[in-house]
């Protein structure tokens, strides 16, 4: 069906003010995709946030593949990391609960994608409420900004790191 001039017009109106209120704010960039497959030798194990990521990627992967799990991961004073509380969700999304204690700061976001056909034919990518999620939690006072958001793509036994505010970490690598 084709929509008569002004409606697209208009459509095209409401895209450009939408765009503009998101102006300013850098979209996730991907950082990382790396095979869950055991590895006698940790290439992240410089990255003790990466190294958390990782083993909570390949725990999930033993749990029902038709619902989505997710954690969110902290950091003390001392560099070191925290994972709180496993959420269990349905298949469509998990709700992640800030869970901060006294000096942590937020620093990551892990979740999995279900077993499902997933609406951009690949389940590594963010989805619109992936970035949203991202843009929540860097709205917190507790949040560090070099926020990082993983996928674990269920079919494909993946992790894909992004960087919720666009700049990935020095030592970042992208393997596809």
């Amino acid at each position: 069906m084709r929509l008569p001039r002004s409606c697209s017009l208009l459509v095209f109106a409401l895209c450009a003010f939408a765009g503009d209120a998101r102006a300013g704010r850098p979209e996730p960039r991907l950082c990382d995709r790396d095979a869950l497959v055991p590895d006698p030798i940790d290439r992240q194990a410089s990255d003790p946030l990466r190294r958390a990521a990782r083993e909570l990627a390949q725990r999930l992967l033993r749990l029902d593949p038709s619902v989505e799990h997710g954690a969110l991961f902290y950091r003390n004073a001392y560099g070191t990391i925290r994972m709180g509380p496993l959420a269990v969700g349905d298949m469509h999304a998990v709700q992640l609960t800030v869970d901060a204690r006294r000096g942590e700061t937020l620093v990551g976001a892990l979740h999995t994608h279900a077993r499902f056909a997933y609406h951009t034919g690949d389940q590594s990518q963010l989805s619109r409420e992936d970035v949203l999620l991202g843009e929540r939690l860097l709205g917190l006072a507790e949040t560090d900004r070099t926020l990082r958001l993983y996928i674990v793509d269920i079919r494909q036994a993946t992790i894909t790191e992004y960087a919720a505010a666009g700049r990935c970490p020095n030592q970042t690598r992208y393997v596809s």
